[in-house]
């Protein structure tokens, strides 16, 4: 059994590439949207008195570059490309060991010059920067003032991958329900979800499973508990920097053919929240609404346990709802939304639209 949201939602459309085949980007328009993302960290950059900006973290890159994966290790933040934005450049500084990836396969065809240093040097990408900008660089945190309420609000692009990856993760997470049985281990179910994921070229940043009793635990990594009746899968899929979260909850065999009351209980919560995400309204608001669902099922303060999720897009939540929080909601934006309550969870990725959200993984 898996449990559903409730109303208030349009399913995806199937676009140009259907949900099988990535969906194509003309180089030109992918082009044209790096240009304007670079005027818009130049135009913040010189809002805030600084000389440039660099770009060092997965997020910022994915979401300047429009997809470039510029890091190495799956684990970390860093790239290994770092970009330089001041008001009249807008450079890669590659390493020599890094340059022909970069060049040949994320950054082809876009609006960046490339600056090699010695992968030996330790000091020579500092050193290049301050040559170029001087010491009056936003770098690190500061970058964040930046690009962070920038990286939420999509282009079309991003919502055809988004769809395209919540198509595939979606698919991910059924087959790993299909194939749960008692006896099962949390590390085989892990193992079922995840390949079909690596071999689209998905990664999966999150990826949280729980059976039977560990299910009380919010962030239940897997381990080697075996299935007896019920379990909780969690993704978080990725690709192109971009992120779409889903969960199931899982009875097999007879028993689970019919939803729980925790399931229905929390998805009227997330059918509540999904009719409230609509342009306009803020995180705050929409948490508020969450608030009064958990009221009406007689769980008031629920919210309290666990955050109920926010904006998604370059990271797994670029921004988590908070009570009054005033982030304003804009059509083309994503927000993930997870609500859960004890012995039921559900978890659904949503495009805010002008009408009803769309609904991508769920």
């Amino acid at each position: 059994m898996d449990s559903r949201p409730g109303e208030a939602v349009e399913q995806a459309p199937v676009g140009e590439g259907g949900t099988t085949g990535i969906p194509a980007v003309d180089p030109a328009e992918r082009a044209t949207l790096v240009a304007e993302r670079i005027e818009a960290v130049r135009g913040r950059a010189a809002a805030q008195g600084a000389s440039g900006v660099l770009v060092e973290l997965r997020r910022d890159a994915a979401w300047l570059t429009v997809g470039g994966e510029l890091h190495v290790a799956q684990a970390g933040d860093g790239i290994v490309t770092p970009i330089l934005v001041t008001a009249r450049d807008a450079i890669v500084i590659a390493p020599n060991n890094e340059v022909d990836r970069a060049r040949e396969e994320e950054l082809a065809g876009l609006p960046f010059d490339i600056e090699v240093v010695p992968w030996h040097e330790p000091a020579a990408a500092a050193a290049l920067v301050a040559r170029i900008a001087g010491d009056g660089v936003l770098r690190g945190a500061d970058v964040e003032r930046v690009t962070g309420d920038l990286r939420p609000r999509l282009h079309p692009i991003e919502h055809a991958r988004m769809r395209w990856l919540a198509a595939a993760s979606a698919r991910a997470l059924d087959g790993a329900a299909a194939m749960m049985a008692p006896g099962r281990t949390e590390t085989e179910i892990d193992a079922a979800l995840e390949a079909p994921l690596l071999a689209a070229g998905i990664r999966a940043p999150v990826v949280l499973c729980a059976v039977d009793d560990r299910m009380r635990f919010r962030h239940a990594l897997p381990r080697s508990r075996r299935l007896a009746a019920r379990c909780m899968l969690v993704l978080v899929a990725e690709r192109w920097g971009l992120h779409v979260a889903g969960t199931r909850m899982v009875s097999p065999g007879a028993a689970g053919r019919d939803p729980l009351p925790a399931d229905l209980a929390a998805a009227r919560v997330l059918a509540a929240m999904t009719a409230a995400s609509r342009p306009g309204a803020t995180l705050g608001e929409v948490l508020a609404v969450a608030a009064e669902a958990y009221e009406r099922e007689g769980l008031p303060g629920e919210w309290r346990t666990h955050h109920q999720g926010g904006t998604i897009a370059y990271a797994p939540r670029e921004r988590v709802a908070t009570p009054g929080d005033p982030t304003v909601l804009e059509a083309g934006m994503a927000v993930a939304w997870n609500p859960s309550l004890p012995g039921g969870k559900v978890e659904a990725t949503l495009l805010v639209r002008d009408g009803n959200p769309e609904l991508l993984l769920a």
